[in-house]
């Protein structure tokens, strides 16, 4: 809801997206949710009912220690002292190096913990306008709800492939350093590839989707678009190639591939159990 202030006309409705950045406000608001979800419990270990909590919370606080501030082991300070060079970082990092802190944080807490930070960082970010959320553990470059709602399904989709490929295609999308967009549309469309061979018992993705639409409900104009789009991926100066010159596709590219991948993965399962095809 708006404040006063933004009715007013006296503050704006609405930040800009925050994707090389992050300001003052948004640093607090990700540091308060590290400090009360996992700092205030490590303070716990002698609480009768939460001290299970607090020992993971003490243990996650050691390993930030000396796996992700690499510092010598008999050097670190003990779960309460953790505090001050959690919130330096979180203060005097670069923004990259606060996201690779909360990627650090999600991917080894227990899940447990990692599960409630997770969702409480994402509502930050949602709120303050990052241009980044915490998918399966990845910091990603994705804004809208319901595309990481599309992604977030086909992540606990029942079919092992299409988990592997979209969680290696995040992986592909994530990296801060070294960005593979090449790679990450070729996960992507292996989501795909993997579930829709699984529904025909065709051998490649161009032969699946001329024979998916015998063996469940599929309109001729939805088939057409994804053949467009698996052509996008295969033609002479595409993605699935080994070619010389560098691909010339982009995070844009790479995005859209992942969201739309996710998306049509999603929908074929649900479209083949709702025929009674079961998929091992």
């Amino acid at each position: 809801m708006p404040s006063f202030s933004q009715r007013k006309g006296l503050k704006p409705l609405q930040k800009l997206v925050q994707l090389d950045s992050i300001d003052p406000e948004l640093r607090n608001r990700l540091w308060n949710v590290l400090y009360d979800w996992v700092l205030v419990r490590a303070r716990e270990i002698g609480h009768p009912t939460r001290a299970s909590e607090a020992r993971r919370a003490y243990r996650f606080a050691c390993t930030v220690w000396s796996d992700f501030f690499k510092q010598p082991s008999d050097d670190a300070p003990d779960a309460l002292s953790c505090e001050t060079p959690l919130r330096q970082h979180f203060e005097n990092a670069e923004w990259n190096e606060v996201y690779d802190l909360m990627e650090f944080t999600a991917s080894n807490l227990p899940p447990a913990l990692a599960e409630p930070i997770t969702t409480q960082w994402n509502r930050v970010l949602e709120e303050e306008n990052a241009g980044y959320r915490i998918i399966g553990g990845e910091v990603v470059e994705i804004t809208a709800p319901h595309e990481i709602a599309e992604i977030q399904h086909a992540l606990s989709s029942r079919i092992a492939a299409v988990q592997e490929h979209i969680r290696a295609a995040l992986a592909c999308l994530s990296d801060r350093e070294n960005p593979n967009y090449r790679n990450a549309i070729k996960e992507s469309i292996s989501a795909v590839e993997s579930v829709c061979k699984l529904v025909t018992g065709e051998k490649t993705l161009g032969a699946a989707l001329k024979a998916i639409r015998d063996k469940i409900q599929l309109h001729p104009a939805l088939e057409k678009g994804f053949n467009a789009l698996y052509g996008y991926t295969s033609d002479e100066g595409g993605i699935r190639h080994a070619l010389l010159a560098e691909s010339t596709v982009d995070s844009t590219d790479a995005r859209f591939m992942l969201v739309a991948c996710s998306a049509f993965a999603n929908f074929i399962i649900t479209k083949a159990s709702e025929a009674g095809i079961q998929l091992q």
